[in-house]
């Protein structure tokens, strides 16, 4: 007769810094669970490929908030460089993890990567899949006015999003910016982590297949769709500036001279002006269809 088991599966987190990144490791440090090491891209700021152990000496701050955590509580930091996967496939097999669990990892997994931890690779998106596939779900939610996202854990396949789902966990917008939804949809992840771990550890995770046909995949915001049209109401404009401005540069256009957005003010839809748009107060005046506009802007030069 054997025993059962008794421990949380061996795991790494990987991340590439930011809120959607740190919550949900924070989340899983304050319920005492530990992964094996911390997985992030390579970038320019770490000196070399360290492929084992923590950095050999800890500067004062790193620019990551991720590898930050990772140093404080004593986890080895592994970086991946693009190009180096063989070398990555050998330290997750010396770590021998049996899963590896992901937020906001900016690559796509090799399938030769993936199908290394018995139970494969997990990862957090902040939407209700299959809704809302891409690197940029939170921004089109935002344009779209929708007033219910969430967080879905799933397992990841060789194409974006489109693995079975673990779990998912729903909130209602309200008037969070992006910063504050990533914020409270991390810690939400972070929950459905310990959950789907405490699942493995017992033998109960169940996997669900995504329904291809409610699927929806947006790519990353270019600059067109970051412009703010003057059409329809103005406080439908201020909505989504104050969700997005701090997440996203937004910009709009007037008589052919572009301004950055750099704080949004006011929308009143009552509101007339008797021009197309004006700078009072250090604010810019912006007539809509129905209202007016307040932001604080600065005007950008030398756009094509």
């Amino acid at each position: 007769m054997t025993g059962a088991k008794t421990q949380i599966p061996r795991f790494i987190y990987a991340g590439q810094g930011g809120t959607l990144s740190v919550e949900p490791l924070r989340c899983l440090l304050e319920a005492g669970i530990r992964p094996l090491a911390v997985l992030m891209p390579h970038k320019p700021v770490y000196a070399g490929h360290h492929k084992l152990n923590l950095l050999p000496v800890q500067p004062p701050r790193l620019l990551s908030n991720l590898a930050n955590m990772a140093i404080e509580n004593d986890l080895p930091l592994i970086t991946w460089e693009r190009g180096r996967e063989n070398e990555l496939a050998q330290v997750l097999a010396e770590y021998a993890p049996e899963c590896v669990i992901v937020s906001c990892f900016p690559w796509r997994v090799t399938m030769a990567l993936l199908t290394i931890p018995r139970h494969g690779w997990w990862n957090l998106h902040p939407s209700l899949l299959p809704a809302y596939r891409g690197p940029s779900p939170l921004f089109w939610q935002a344009r779209d006015e929708v007033l219910r996202t969430g967080i879905t854990l799933h397992c990841m396949t060789g194409d974006f999003d489109e693995g079975a789902i673990l779990n998912q966990s729903g909130l209602d917008t309200d008037q969070m910016t992006l910063r504050e939804l990533e914020r409270q949809l991390g810690q939400m992840g972070g929950r459905l982590i310990v959950k789907a771990l405490n699942g493995l550890l017992t033998n109960q995770l169940i996997q669900h297949e995504q329904n291809a046909q409610q699927a929806s995949y947006q790519p990353m915001p270019t600059l067109a769709d970051r412009r703010i049209s003057l059409t329809g109401r103005a406080s439908d404009a201020h909505t989504f500036i104050s969700k997005v401005y701090d997440s996203y540069p937004l910009w709009l256009e007037l008589d052919g001279q572009r301004f950055a957005i750099t704080r949004p003010v006011a929308a009143d839809d009552n509101m007339q002006l008797d021009v197309d748009w004006q700078i009072a107060d250090d604010e810019l005046m912006i007539k809509f269809e129905k209202g007016v506009l307040s932001v604080r802007a600065e005007e950008l030069y030398g756009h094509s």
